[in-house]
């Protein structure tokens, strides 16, 4: 891994984490302008990762655009199944009031297939496996 990479890894770890467990304001994540918003910015994000360095190790720069993906679906079927916006866990390892253990097991989640998801896939696309 070199120091692009590096780089790019804590940069993407660190939006993760902000958004699954510091105070961040589900709300304005949600809303249109917002997700349009953070999307193009993970977009760009990748496009720089994998255009500077098409390498297993800058799988990193998928990390947000991932997570944006994931999160989302988890909100869709929060509202279905619980009528309520997904709620994962923040702070200090602290259950938020209207959060449950399944958020705290579906932040899990999120965090596993964004660390894996994009590995995986990006592994089989320089291997040539993806296209065959």
């Amino acid at each position: 891994m070199n120091k692009l990479q590096f780089l790019g890894f804590f940069i993407s770890l660190g939006y993760v984490f902000y958004v699954l467990w510091w105070k961040y304001n589900y709300k304005n994540f949600f809303e249109k302008n917002r997700l349009l918003i953070n999307i193009l910015i993970s977009i760009c994000w990748a496009s720089f990762g994998l255009i500077t360095n098409y390498t297993v190790e800058s799988s990193s720069f998928l990390f947000p655009l991932f997570l944006i993906f994931h999160i989302r679906i988890f909100d869709t079927l929060s509202i279905l199944i619980r009528n309520r916006h997904f709620r994962p866990c923040y702070g200090k390892g602290l259950i938020p009031a209207n959060a449950n253990i399944v958020d705290a097991l579906l932040t899990l989640i999120v965090l596993l297939l964004n660390v894996v998801l994009p590995i995986i896939f990006l592994n089989l696309v320089i291997n040539g496996k993806a296209f065959n």
